[in-house]
């Protein structure tokens, strides 16, 4: 849902003019013409009548009669924190990627080598769903950051044997989830720290893996899965720190069914240690979060 489909959902009738909807104002009677307008694109609203203003949550706070807690979750629960996260009065913030990232860049790099891509089996096809690129001067992975709505191209995570960077410094990577372009909306979402093993259950089940690019899973990321997920399947590396993040999204994830990957009797570290059976008898085996003993 967008802006206009809560004006519509909050009872107020108003007219658009380019990016603003101007209605009659919903903090003072009577407005006999209207002199109040909300941006369609950032939610800040403001009366030139009374000065009556602000963001989306306090527009609902005054319509509704609730408090302003009450009115961001109503908020939240129609568009999800991802897309409120993006409605902000502050422009320059909403800009994520800097005007020199382009899709041109991306040009300077290759296929991954079949060598590589054989050796996290993987294919060249899934490399390519997901937009994935190579590296030849660094022997590194280039896994793209994009917008989860637009597509558009904010930077990338780029990964070898011995590092791994992202570009630009300060890329906002915890606001969107790698893999989103080839999810299938409405589906079971499997979610894995690395890119390159969203890749490779991309090859299992298309349309099927998504990445945090890392351990931690933020508010935003949580807010897509929800959105555009009906079912969770966490499968974090096999190790302390993706135990513990697991245990983390089971107690404060209520929003959907949480799974948990069953690693069985397997040593791996993640599932890019493992072969496709074992990984499609993680996936179905996948053990309800709420039955699970959590340990300190």
């Amino acid at each position: 849902m967008e802006i206009e489909g809560l004006l519509k959902e909050l009872g107020i009738e108003y007219k658009i003019m380019e990016d603003e909807a101007f209605a009659r104002c919903p903090n003072h009677f009577p407005d006999r013409h209207p002199s109040w307008s909300v941006n369609l694109k950032t939610g800040v609203h403001h009366c030139f009548s009374c000065g009556y203003g602000g963001n989306l949550a306090s527009l609902v706070a005054t319509v509704l009669h609730l408090s302003y807690p009450q009115a961001v979750l109503w908020v939240n629960e129609r568009v999800g924190w991802a897309r409120v996260n993006r409605w902000r009065e502050d422009v320059e913030v909403t800009t994520y990627a800097p005007p020199a990232i382009s899709e041109a860049d991306l040009v300077f790099f290759t296929d991954p080598p079949q060598e590589a891509l054989d050796s996290r089996k993987i294919t060249l096809e899934a490399a390519k769903l997901l937009g994935v690129r190579w590296n030849t001067e660094k022997n590194a992975w280039i896994f793209p950051i994009r917008d989860p709505y637009t597509n558009d191209l904010w930077g990338w995570q780029e990964k070898s044997e011995r590092r791994f960077r992202n570009y630009p410094h300060g890329v906002r990577k915890s606001e969107t989830l790698f893999g989103m372009a080839a999810f299938e909306h409405d589906s079971t979402a499997i979610l894995v720290e690395s890119p390159v093993d969203a890749v490779r259950l991309n090859v299992i089940r298309r349309g099927s893996g998504l990445s945090s690019y890392g351990v931690h899973i933020s508010g935003t990321q949580f807010s897509l899965i929800h959105e555009f997920a009906s079912r969770l399947v966490c499968a974090l590396d096999n190790d302390l720190a993706g135990i513990r993040e697991t245990a983390r999204i089971a107690g404060v994830f209520k929003q959907l069914p949480v799974y948990v990957f069953d690693y069985g009797d397997s040593v791996a570290k993640d599932i890019g240690d493992m072969n496709d059976e074992e990984i499609r008898w993680g996936i179905d085996n996948a053990v309800p979060a709420y039955t699970i003993r959590w340990k300190d």
